[in-house]
């Protein structure tokens, strides 16, 4: 087969102008995009901090794109590492404790087992450091309207 026996692909005209329309109704990616988020919010930014928004009134492109925007701003500032047990706190949860002694019972197996008690307790305060979940009844209720609304939108129309 020569190049000149080999079919030709028609590009067709482009109107970069018409592509975009922020005023356009959002396609169901950009609502379960606009459901990750706002499920994502509800898990990681403390309740005084949240937008509050109902993303079942985002109807154009414009409106999510502000909404994302948003919330994007929240979870890079929420989000990190470092502030999870902060802002567990901050949601109305209880703190919780550090265990910083070893029992006797695990002394005696460590010991049984040739570990050191120096570096037990050194494995046991790198596990406490762990952020810990604790649920308010205000994250439990604002979890249970997410799924109804995940429902709803899964519902056909």
């Amino acid at each position: 087969m020569t190049i000149e026996d080999a079919p030709v692909v028609k590009v067709l005209d482009f109107d970069e102008a018409e592509a975009y329309n922020p005023d356009r109704p959002i396609s169901s990616l950009i609502r379960t995009q606009l459901l990750h988020l706002h499920h994502a919010e509800n898990l990681i930014v403390p309740v005084r901090f949240r937008t509050n928004i109902n993303i079942n009134n985002l109807l154009t492109e414009r409106q999510a794109s502000d909404y994302i925007h948003k919330i994007t701003q929240l979870l890079h500032r929420y989000g990190k590492l470092g502030s999870a047990r902060k802002s567990t706190v901050e949601r109305g949860g209880t703190p919780t404790k550090v265990a910083t002694k070893l029992t006797k019972k695990t002394q005696t197996q460590d010991k049984q087992r040739g570990k050191s008690t120096k570096r037990t307790r050194a494995l046991v305060k790198k596990a406490s450091k762990a952020p810990k979940r604790v649920q308010s009844t205000a994250q439990k209720a604002d979890r249970k309207k997410v799924k109804k609304t995940a429902r709803n939108m899964s519902k056909p129309r």
